[in-house]
């Protein structure tokens, strides 16, 4: 049976004066979101008709020190280019997830996502990939609580490659052939993935966590992926449906980073993203996101892990809330840095937590949903409520006594060299403004800095209270099936409460090679920015016969620390001179990376030199060592 594309819309008259009131409406209540689109709105009249099929709203400067060119397609789209050397992204975030799903459904946005690969009006399925692949690119897909985003990443190596780039990614996104073969084909990949993340402790406990802090009622263990009988009851037209409804035009963003001229590659965008918004459509769903305001604990049984798995979470910043973001990734860092006293005390007490890490995650679309902070870990089920215990007075002394103004200034120099460094790669700089757009929150990359060198201790104080709040908390502890005759009270109160590479360009002629009077190999490459990257390597060629985990243990020595410092003093010294450093070593090789500011490039000499030549070979690390790799090899 031969399938027509989907299409949306007419081009009669009366069609084309809707779109036109809808893309006036969009353009006066503020297209970018925010106050800089304010500016560039007063700079356009408000009679424009869209002669090119789009608006140029103007560029507006970020903290990265690069351009943003922002512009509205006819059809409401929005599209923002940042000019940057080496590969060009081309990415579309779409304002819908598994958010936006009524529960029968679950695991529809995901589903979609899949199918949207399987063929559309100019491309038979099975071609996509192979398109992609003739121009060295690469492309993927993914979806998450409050949006779905597709790309393609090329080095547009012919002077035609962003044009097919750009007409491959538009017509799957506009014109999906929701091919029924294809479909029912698809249901094997997308069931085992979900037959998958079902078997995954950590996945599992981390979304009954996020369930219970939002009182989200669902059917299905993971809330992204939905369920198998979800999958296998959802037809062509729920599809269909689904994407009429969602993936509107007025609902897509489109950000394209890279190697491109702005002016030109608009003009291709507005010629290729031309579709129109359906007519009469629906009101989009949202899931009733209902923050808990007691603490909540669940405990379940898994087969699948040896060790307790626990997750816990807070109610977060709303997704607008620039400052409050901003202050909360103070407090992360503070939460995730080596040299915290919270993790100087599990050494001490030498409890092993495997991941143990802070994070946020988007879960609900709108602009004031409020984001969830996440902590998940694993460790001896014996060791629950002891380390539960210990995150407890952390978080309760960030609240009661902040942080000290020394400190702050190092995290701060610390997320600053962050951010100069996710500005390097194409792909992180597209992915942070995407985000931002779908927050409307674009303060976030223009006024980064300013905003986080303006956050006082105080201000700290009161972000911990509000969003590490112990009285409005959720934690689940997944506990082996062995242990079930220890079970914890249901519900009881608690108190705790695809790596992708920059290819930078530079002159091989700059490069300098040169051999020291010790006979090290020294090469240098100078780069742009005010960075440093370093890496030294003692290298045997014949492999050395020894015990196979010699190399492994000596790993984790190597970065304990020296004879002088161990492992927390080593993590405060790079805290405080905004360095990072790590030892390495393997059956052929003994070596550190490190990075920085070019400034504090000595120091880091300096550091790598005592651990090298004074390595903290100490008995009672050795067996702290041995036996964390032990319980981590007993639990995998």
């Amino acid at each position: 049976m031969f399938l027509v594309p989907i299409k949306f819309g007419n081009n009669d008259k009366k069609q084309v004066d809707i779109d036109e009131k809808q893309n006036e409406t969009l353009f006066q209540t503020n297209p970018i979101g925010l106050k800089e689109s304010q500016a560039l709105k007063a700079q356009i009249p408000i009679h424009h008709t869209f002669e090119k099929g789009f608006i140029d709203l103007g560029k507006i400067k970020t903290t990265f020190d690069r351009d943003l060119y922002c512009y509205k397609l006819t059809n409401g789209q929005k599209v923002f280019i940042m000019p940057k050397k080496g590969p060009t992204i081309v990415k579309t975030y779409i304002k819908t997830g598994s958010m936006n799903e009524v529960d029968s459904k679950r695991g529809i946005s995901h589903f979609v996502e899949h199918n949207l690969f399987n063929g559309s009006k100019d491309i038979k399925p099975g071609v996509f990939f192979n398109k992609v692949s003739e121009m060295g690119g690469n492309t993927n897909a993914s979806t998450n609580f409050a949006q779905t985003d597709y790309y393609i990443e090329s080095q547009l190596l012919k002077d035609d490659d962003l044009t097919k780039t750009i007409e491959l990614h538009s017509d799957m996104l506009q014109n999906p052939l929701f091919d029924y073969e294809q479909m029912v084909k698809e249901r094997g990949p997308v069931t085992s993935e979900i037959a998958m993340v079902e078997d995954d402790p950590m996945n599992i406990s981390v979304n009954e966590c996020v369930k219970n802090l939002y009182q989200i009622k669902t059917n299905s263990k993971d809330l992204v992926a939905g369920t198998i009988d979800n999958i296998n009851s959802i037809t062509k037209d729920d599809l269909v449906s689904y994407f009429e409804n969602n993936y509107s035009p007025n609902n897509m963003v489109t950000v394209i980073t890279g190697d491109v001229n702005p002016d030109e590659t608009i003009k291709l965008v507005a010629s290729k993203f031309n579709k129109k918004n359906p007519t009469n459509q629906k009101p989009r769903n949202y899931e009733n996101l209902n923050p808990v305001n007691k603490p909540v604990r669940t405990d379940l049984y898994t087969k699948n892990s040896k060790q307790a798995v626990v997750s816990l979470g807070f109610v977060g910043p709303k997704n607008n809330d620039t400052k409050g973001k901003i202050a909360l990734e103070i407090i992360l860092s503070l939460l995730n840095s080596p040299g915290s006293q919270m993790n100087e005390i599990l050494d001490e007490k030498q409890i092993n937590t495997n991941y143990l890490y802070f994070s946020s995650e988007k879960i609900g679309n709108k602009s004031d949903d409020k984001k969830a902070v996440l902590a998940s870990f694993k460790c001896d089920d014996k060791d629950v409520d002891t380390v539960l215990g210990i995150i407890n007075d952390e978080i309760k002394n960030i609240q009661q006594n902040g942080i000290d103004e020394e400190k702050l200034k190092a995290v701060k120099e610390k997320l600053i060299y962050s951010n100069i460094q996710m500005s390097e790669s194409s792909y992180e700089l597209n992915n942070s403004i995407g985000y931002c757009v779908l927050d409307e929150d674009l303060s976030y990359i223009t006024n980064y800095k300013s905003i986080l060198n303006d956050l006082t201790v105080e201000d700290i104080k009161k972000a911990a209270k509000e969003y590490l709040n112990l009285d409005k908390s959720s934690l689940n502890v997944m506990h082996p099936i062995e242990n079930k005759t220890q079970f914890l009270n249901k519900n009881k109160n608690i108190t705790f409460g695809n790596n992708f590479v920059d290819k930078k360009v530079y002159d091989e002629s700059l490069v300098q090679e040169k051999t020291l009077n010790n006979n090290m190999e020294l090469i240098v490459n100078p780069i742009e920015v005010n960075n440093f990257s370093l890496k030294l390597k003692f290298t045997k060629n014949d492999y050395i016969k020894c015990n196979p985990t010699a190399a492994i243990v000596l790993y984790e020595m190597l970065n304990r620390g020296s004879e002088f410092k161990n492992n927390h003093m080593i993590k405060e010294y790079e805290e405080k001179n905004n360095i990072h450093l790590e030892l390495f070593s393997d059956n052929n090789n003994i070596g550190a990376i490190a990075y920085g500011e070019v400034s504090n490039i000595e120091k880091s000499i300096d550091l790598i030199n005592e651990v090298l030549l004074h390595p903290r070979f100490d008995e009672k690390d050795f067996e702290i060592v041995k036996k964390q790799l032990t319980e981590s090899l007993k639990s995998s």
